[in-house]
C-alpha cells in the first residue's frame, strides 16, 4: 500500500532560528519588514536622494533578492476625529482654518 506524504515533505523549510529560515538545500532565507515611506509627499531633492540611496543599496548586494509589496487600508478617521477635536478647542481662527484644510487634504490624498 503506498502512504500518502505529509505536508513538511513538500514544503523546503527545514528549521526557523532568529528570524532565519534554514532550507533543506543548505541555503537560508530572511524575511525584512519595513514601515511605509510616503514618496509624493517627499520633495524633488528628497526623491532624489532616496531613489540613489536604495539604487546604492541595491547594487551593493551580492545575493538574489525579492521585494513584496502588500499594502493594506488604513482606518484614518481615529486621526481625522482628533483633528476635529484639535480645531474646536482652537481660538485662533487661522490655525482653525488651517487644521479643517489639513484634514481635507488627508481625507481626499487617503481616498
Amino acid at each position: 500500500m503506498i502512504q500518502a506524504l505529509s505536508a513538511q515533505s513538500f514544503v523546503p523549510i527545514k528549521e526557523i532560528r532568529d528570524g532565519v529560515v534554514f532550507l533543506k538545500n543548505g541555503s537560508k532565507r530572511m524575511v525584512l519588514l519595513t514601515t511605509a515611506l510616503n514618496f509624493a509627499l517627499k520633495s524633488d531633492d528628497e526623491k532624489e536622494a532616496i531613489l540613489m540611496q536604495y539604487q546604492s543599496f541595491l547594487n551593493s548586494l551580492d545575493f538574489d533578492l525579492q521585494i513584496f509589496v502588500h499594502s493594506r487600508k488604513l482606518n484614518i478617521q481615529p486621526y481625522l476625529d482628533i483633528l476635529e477635536e484639535k480645531r474646536s478647542q482652537q481660538t485662533n481662527e487661522l490655525l482653525k482654518i488651517q487644521i479643517k484644510e489639513y484634514a481635507n487634504f488627508i481625507k481626499t490624498f487617503t481616498e
